[in-house]
């Protein structure tokens, strides 16, 4: 039984630990949207990179940076995934509590929806 004993304590804490990341994520998922949607963002991409399974973009001359999951569609994007396609260097418009994000390549306008928490 003893042996045993240590095996399950291990498995208990693995579960806690699946459980309180999982809860944790979904928090985070939900404070970074709703920072994302309060947020007026217009200005020149800095920075672009995956955080937390997301998209995140830091605009020319600000420390704050946004995390967002865009949706690649066909008609409004190309079909373009966006950390893959925006660039630094490319625009970005979005207006606080709008269900859109623009992004200006080359001239051209890409819009992305994103998935809400």
């Amino acid at each position: 039984m003893k042996k045993y004993t240590g095996k399950i304590i291990v498995f208990i804490v693995f579960i806690f630990y699946i459980v309180w990341s999982g809860q944790y994520e979904k928090k985070q998922g939900r404070n970074n949207y709703t920072l994302f949607m309060s947020h007026n963002i217009i200005g020149v991409i800095q920075r672009i990179r995956i955080v937390q399974h997301s998209d995140a973009i830091t605009i020319k001359g600000s420390n704050q940076e946004f995390v967002f999951s865009p949706i690649t569609d066909k008609k409004l994007n190309g079909g373009n995934i966006f950390t893959d396609f925006a660039e630094k260097g490319d625009s970005v418009i979005k207006k606080a509590n709008s269900d859109t994000l623009i992004l200006i390549k080359s001239g051209k306008r890409y819009y992305y929806m994103f998935q809400k928490y």
